[in-house]
């Protein structure tokens, strides 16, 4: 990138890095100013969504002209890259102005600090009044002018209408904005206005003036609960000496309620404007607070003070590492499988590029207990954890959170938190905390939600939108309204932008709509989210900004919040197709849903010959998001010779979800013999051959000059011999295993350690007796170098047979304490030697009890492993796995193996257990493994647990459903049921409707719901078969012992057949005369003669003037309008009927020409129809 050119401007060097991507200095070539460079990171200007995005902000952030924001002098099209080109300032960031402060040991001057954030404030009120929100405001995000001795002369804030671009291409459901620096509304996702930039802006002075931040939430569950609820300290508390009305205008703009704060940010920079020339404080060394900032000095790279990059919500559980240079702002690698390598170069899962990283640096391991371990490979500087260098080949636990460098690098590890549940509506609307939402349920008359409060900087002309929130399935399509009143002395031509989602999941009117003084219209835009994964589900806030044409400075910004309902996609494969002995296949899930959907994996082969191992059998994929999961898979017996057999192997993949998708792979393995039959055959061939050749020249020597010189012929029968030699036994990469030999057990005859665990193939054959193409023969989670340079073995799962796995073992190698000796005891027959008892084969752990504890009846507790071990040379044949006692039909073994199966040496067979209870009372089994172990034939483990009466409480949302009137040929009308369990244990819920109504059902019928506050969700639907009213009870049972069942909820309906109808139709109508009003009567009627309809809402929409005559008179603009009239208007069946006014003036001759839309609950609802004028 260096060096080159992109239109007038050439890049000279990196300054800095973002979330969007690098930033250069660079030249105008015409002017030769230093300007800044902001170029887009590659997989994001790949997206059309992003270009379209990014082309609007930059159009919009370009006309930005106030000396606090930083000018934009070009950014470029379609055609190459993306980047801005802004005006360049020699201090660089606020945020580095703080750290240079830190390294002279100095403290910001509060004058220093109310003076910048007083010019941030004054570029924010300018943006403000143009309807542009920022939403990350912080010190990252402020550019300083310095003067002589690094005095600051101008602060701008930068990033304008660009912060959380990428994040809400690929995230679009997490609110944008860094977690320190977020205001309350703006954490809950909820609509934001200048308020939050206020809040941010006074984040950001506290910061300042303290040293400190007020929070330091790590995920957004830690921010959303500090920002909306912890007070934090004084900043007078962590530094003394600040102004008490400094101190005062800081926590007036951290005020919770978005009301208490400055509601403008000039009103805040005006207050801050006498805190300017208050007295510095001392400014010799920095606050305690300060010191603790940034870290402290050292060779090692120190990590960013702030390292808050926020995840999908569908992470939850994954595992990543977040490294970077000194103080940069990280980059992440996601943790996929088991092993990550990290080196300098090759094919390394984390990749160094530094001279200071050796080429193979690191590798983390993933334990089968979930921990991950960091060992040193032997680097040239050194792996360090927590500031502590690592011995090389000795894995450490390395803990989340935990801090590791390797060279100039630091790198973090996350495991991402279960992230909460979508939140309702009706938090995202602001209701109060504890709130229950009254959702409309389908069929019932629609009541509109109070619009959400407008912001403008007009007087002029007002405007609302209708509904608060609006509900789509992705792909489908809903209208919004929106009502504009035109509050002025003349018609204006107003039109809208929409703001908050992106362009794809809108259409605005292509032209303006017209509208005259003093005078409502009705605007009609269209969201149509995509069925992609990125319409992600949940609720979406959005503005609708209405401009005037007759003054576009001024608008009206009107909020409002998208619901996007989930739908389910999947496909998957597995690779490869064919796999060799020694090896695994991949299984990618490709979550093509918008929602985070859970997945369990299963795999099996027909002729149960292999050993099938998933590395997760679980796992949750996130929307658009691709997930790849080990199957280990290795045969159970490796014949000695023959052909390569195949063995068919399929993969279930299938959503945890009651009616969720189920897909199969297939794919084959290939058991391969160590001896093939052509190669034995060959080599018989070759023996004869030899024999043949040896004879003939024996009997040449003999015929020959036996006078020969003998040193002669030595020297020829050795050359000989020793080319037969080289030739036979060539070692490319010098791992003790000549080529043929490496060929033949499917290695790598070019790579000395074909498995990359530390040890040569030769060796592993020879000296370990391990599998060469296996890097853990022994299946421990340690690799068998890793085991070697332990001194452990890597043959045994347990080196030193004190019962703790060497995965987990912190010294493996170490030997068992040992055993008591007692003194020995005389014998009465010194004839008789005693004989050691032999050591069992078969060694099964736990020795003793499994002990399940308290379980709930009818619930099942979390699985407990025995595990079995052939623990001497050769084979073992397992031929009885069974449960027995006198409670053995309340345990299960959840994977019990059909038997006679075989134990391979030190291979390891585990069952899991679970209990069952379906009684009160102490419970107790036995599991008896019998084998032909001659020491241990039979051994017997005891199995215990006990009922409890857990503490519960089952709530449900209603205790009555009235599904309304719906249309006998419309879908059907649905509600949703939430069961919330407040005790602490898992409980069951089954319901059923009674007495049975085939026009109401539940789905699903049977529920699961955790305790401790979990809920699950059922849907009832209703569809009427006849008009009549139709009822029916839901019951609910469960098997807490101590908890009342809900009340039955009742559940009522009416089925209708009634049709809207308009009088006259169609409506042609003729005026008196231009410019004359006249009104008509529109009669609107009902068809059924049972049931009646409920008119929600009457609109004119659609209206077409006739074109002006030649030549143009002045002319206005034309409205057709209806009077003002009930909110809902009542239909009585058996003709009943209701009229209303149409209120007409043209101004000019011509036919006009509108629709007439009517929006009720009857079965041909939305219902339209034209409507046409004629002035004569």
């Amino acid at each position: 990138m260096i060096g080159k050119v992109f239109g007038n401007y050439r890049v000279e060097r990196q300054i800095g890095e973002g979330g969007m991507g690098l930033v250069y200095q660079g030249v105008d070539l015409s002017t030769r100013r230093q300007v800044a460079m902001k170029f887009v990171r590659p997989y994001l200007e790949a997206d059309p969504q992003f270009q379209q995005r990014f082309a609007q902000e930059a159009r919009a952030i370009a006309s930005l002209d106030h000396p606090n924001i930083v000018k934009v002098l070009y950014f470029s099209g379609a055609q190459g890259p993306l980047f801005l080109v802004m005006e360049y300032f020699n201090g660089g960031s606020l945020r580095d102005y703080q750290k240079w402060l830190y390294r002279q040991r100095r403290a910001l001057e509060m004058a220093d600090a109310a003076r910048i954030t007083q010019q941030v404030a004054d570029g924010l009120h300018y943006a403000h009044r143009l309807g542009m929100i920022h939403r990350d405001v912080k010190p990252d995000n402020v550019l300083l002018r310095l003067g002589p001795n690094n005095s600051i002369q101008q602060a701008v804030l930068t990033d304008f209408g660009l912060a959380g671009l990428a994040a809400s291409i690929s995230q679009a459901s997490v609110p944008r904005g860094t977690f320190a620096y977020m205001s309350p509304e703006q954490c809950r996702g909820e609509r934001v206005d200048a308020r939050t930039d206020i809040y941010s802006l006074g984040v950001m002075l506290y910061e300042l003036v303290s040293g400190r931040l007020p929070f330091q939430p790590n995920t957004l569950q830690d921010a959303i609960r500090m920002h909306s609820q912890e007070v934090p300290p004084l900043p007078s508390q962590l530094r003394p000496n600040v102004p008490r009305a400094l101190e005062q205008i800081i926590m007036k703009a951290l005020a919770k309620n978005s009301n208490d704060r400055f509601q403008t940010a000039a009103e805040m920079g005006q207050a801050l404007i006498g805190a300017s020339a208050a007295p510095n404080a001392d400014s010799a060394a920095p606050p305690a607070a300060l010191r603790t900032d940034y870290g402290s000095a050292g060779p090692l790279a120190a990590a960013p003070a702030q390292i808050n990059l926020p995840a999908a919500a569908g992470d939850a559980g994954r595992a990543r590492i977040l490294y970077g240079r000194a103080n940069q702002q990280p980059t992440v690698v996601w943790i996929e499988s088991d092993v990550l390598l990290i080196g300098r170069e090759g094919e390394k899962n984390l990749l160094l590029d530094s001279a200071q990283v050796s080429r193979n640096h690191a590798r983390l391991d993933r334990g089968y207990d979930g921990r991950y371990r960091l060992t040193d490979l032997g680097s040239s500087n050194g792996t360090f954890l927590g500031g502590a260098q690592l011995r090389p080949n000795t894995p450490v636990e390395w803990r989340p959170g935990q801090i590791a460098n390797i060279g100039d690098f630091w790198l973090k590890l996350e495991i991402i938190g279960a992230q909460r549940s979508q939140p309702s509506a009706a938090a995202l609307a602001g209701a109060p905390p504890g709130a229950l939402l009254s959702v409309p349920l389908a069929g019932q008359p629609a009541v509109v939600p109070a619009a959400s409060a407008a912001q403008g900087n007009t007087q002029r002309f007002s405007a609302r939108m209708l509904t608060d929130i609006t509900a789509v399935q992705a792909g489908g399509r809903t209208i919004i309204t929106v009502e504009i009143f035109n509050q002025g002395d003349r018609v204006d031509r107003f039109s809208a932008e929409v703001r908050g989602i992106p362009a794809d999941w809108y259409t605005v009117p292509l032209e303006p709509v017209n509208t005259l003084n003093q005078q409502r219209n009705n605007m009609l835009i269209t969201l149509h989210p995509p069925r992609h994964s990125r319409s992600a589900a949940g609720v979406h806030a959005f503005d609708v900004v209405i401009r005037s044409g007759y003054a576009p400075n001024e608008f009206v910004t009107c909020p409002g919040k998208l619901q996007i309902e989930p739908f389910y996609g999947v496909s998957s494969e597995i690779t490869p197709k064919r796999l060799r002995q020694g090896g695994a296949f991949d299984v990618i899930i490709n979550n093509t849903g918008n929602t985070t959907e859970s997945f369990q994996l299963q795999a099996s082969d027909p002729e149960q010959v292999l050993d099938l191992h998933i590395d997760r059998p679980q796992v949750d994929v996130a929307p658009g998001r691709s997930e790849r999961v080990l199957l280990r898979a290795r045969a159970q017996q490796r014949p000695l010779v023959g052909s390569a057999q195949s063995i068919p192997v399929t993969v279930q993949i299938k959503s945890t979800r009651a009616d969720g998708e189920q897909q199969m792979q297939n794919a084959e393995f290939v058991n391969v013999p160590l001896f093939s039959t052509w190669l034995l055959s060959g080599a018989g061939v070759l023996l004869t051959l030899c024999i043949m050749l040896g004879g003939m020249a024996l009997a040449f020597n003999v015929l020959n000059n036996l006078s020969s010189a003998p040193v002669t012929s030595a020297a020829q029968t050795q050359a000989g011999n020793l080319a037969l030699t080289t030739t036979a036994a060539v070692d490319s990469d010098g791992d003790g295993l000549s080529d043929i030999e490496e060929r033949r057990l499917n290695l790598n005859p070019t790579l000395a350690d074909t498995d990359g665990d530390g040890l040569r193939d030769g060796d592993e054959l020879r000296q370990y007796n391990t599998t060469p193409n296996n890097p853990d023969s022994d299946r421990d989670n340690l690799n068998d170098g890793t085991e070697v340079a332990l001194g452990a073995s890597p043959n045994n799962a347990d080196s030193d047979g004190d019962g703790v796995p060497d995965g987990i073992d912190t010294a493996p190698g170490a030997p068992p304490p040992p055993t008591p000796t007692t003194a020995p005891t005389p014998t009465p027959e010194p004839s008789q030697t005693p004989q050691p008892t032999p050591a069992p084969n078969i060694v099964v752990q736990p020795t003793s009890a499994l002990n399940f504890g308290a379980v709930l009846v009818g619930s099942t507790s979390a699985p407990q492993a025995i595990t079995i071990t052939n623990n001497q040379a050769g084979a073992l044949t397992i031929s009885g796995i069974a449960l027995g006692g006198p409670n053995a039909d309340q345990f299960q073994i959840t994977n019990n193996p059909t038997t006679p199966l075989i134990l391979l040496q030190n291979q390891i067979l585990t069952l899991n257990v679970v209990f069952s209870p379906t009684s009160a009372g102490a419970k107790s089994a036995t599991v008896s493994i019998t084998s032909n172990d001659p020491d241990a034939a039979s051994v017997v483990v005891s199995l215990a647990g006990s009922v409890t009466a857990a503490a519960a409480s089952i709530s449900v949302n209603t205790t009555a459903v009235n599904f309304g009137i719906v249309c006998l040929t419309a879908a059907p009308g649905t509600a949703t049921l939430t069961v919330t369990n407040s005790g602490n244990a898992t409980l069951n819920v089954t319901l059923s409707i009674n007495p049975a109504n085939p026009a109401f059902t539940v789905n699903p019928a049977n529920l699961t719901v955790a305790g401790g506050g979990g809920t699950q969700n059922a849907t009832l639907s209703y569809a009427p078969s006849s008009t009549s009213v139709q009822t029916a009870t839901l019951q609910l049972a469960h098997n807490a012992t101590n908890a009342a069942s809900p009340l039955p909820i009742s559940l009522t309906g009416q089925g209708t057949d009634a049709t809207l109808g308009v009088v006259p139709l169609p409506i042609v109508l003729a005026a008196p005369a231009p410019a004359t009003p006249f009104t008509t009567l529109i009669t609107l009627t009902n068809s059924s003669t049972t049931v009646p309809i409920q008119v929600s809402a009457i609109s004119i929409i659609n209206q077409v003037p006739p074109p002006p005559p030649a030549p143009a008179p002045p002319r206005m603009s034309t409205s057709v309008t209806t009077l003002t009239i009930p909110f809902v208007i009542p239909l009585p069946p058996s003709g009943g009927a209701a009229s209303f006014n149409l209120n007409f003036a043209g101004d000019v001759t011509g036919v006009y020409a509108a629709t007439l839309h009517v929006v009720h609950n009857g079965c041909n609802s939305p219902f339209s129809t034209s409507i046409q004028i004629t002035v004569p």
